[in-house]
């Protein structure tokens, strides 16, 4: 860029949009926008400003959702857009769930999925673990021993060969 072509907002946002052969010198925005982009001057301004707007609500938006994650870690989208409900109306920021979606996956702040375990008995739990009376017992026949049944306190055990 040449010393006489300021550099603003709209001529990076133009140099961007248009490749490495912008700026074209001797063309004002006015004749760009509408001969290239379809729009007119207030189009293009209205457009910067919106993208300054959403750009700061973002920002808002991340930071109370990095509070609120502080307290509770791992919380969904769903439950989040609840939270933040009061927030966003203290702020006059409209935001929908799924937007809410969208702007964590483009930061990376979804919450992770919990790695899926198969369940099975807890035997490390605290609670007293009864003896087992049928580990040494070999049953001689078939139906020797039926079943073992947990009831309050005492483990019954029903056998049919006495």
């Amino acid at each position: 860029m040449t010393s006489t072509l300021k550099e603003t907002t709209a001529t990076r946002a133009l140099a961007g949009y248009f490749g490495p052969a912008w700026p074209w010198y001797g063309v004002n925005l006015a004749t760009v926008c509408g001969r290239h982009a379809g729009r007119v001057r207030q189009a293009w301004y209205a457009a910067t400003r919106r993208a300054e707007r959403t750009s700061y609500q973002t920002d808002a938006i991340l930071q109370e959702v990095r509070r609120v994650r502080r307290e509770i870690p791992g919380m969904g989208t769903h439950k989040l857009h609840n939270e933040l409900r009061m927030f966003l109306t203290r702020h006059h920021i409209k935001l929908g769930r799924d937007r809410l979606h969208m702007r964590l996956k483009e930061h990376g702040m979804l919450a992770k999925k919990k790695a899926s375990k198969v369940a099975t008995t807890e035997s490390n739990h605290p609670h007293y673990k009864y003896p087992n009376k049928v580990k040494n017992l070999k049953p001689a026949c078939i139906n020797k021993l039926w079943q073992g049944r947990l009831c309050g306190k005492c483990l019954d055990l029903y056998s049919s060969g006495h």
